[in-house]
């Protein structure tokens, strides 16, 4: 499943294109459907697509959501012990 995230605005490349940075992580994205980035911005970004500038509230109330969501799925997801048998364990 792929998810729109807010990335933080740090460089301009050209008209079409903006370096966006979140957890340390850079990447440059194409910014031609949100007019007026300036770095500092809050864009969000799908598929390195920004879709829309946020404000910086709106940017930590989107992660925040997705921090909740992560906590509701992530026990379902951890793995579960095999053994050969009952209580024997797996070196």
């Amino acid at each position: 499943m792929c998810m729109a995230l807010p990335y933080l605005v740090t460089g301009i490349e050209s008209e079409s294109l903006a370096e966006v940075e979140k957890d340390g992580m850079r990447r440059t994205v194409n910014i031609s459907l949100v007019p007026d980035i300036a770095v500092g911005d809050y864009l969000l970004v799908y598929l390195d697509m920004a879709k829309a500038k946020l404000s910086e509230a709106e940017a930590a109330e989107v992660l925040a959501l997705y921090e909740q969501v992560g906590d509701l799925f992530l026990p379902a997801l951890e793995p579960t012990p095999v053994s050969g048998r009952p209580g024997e364990s797996i070196r």
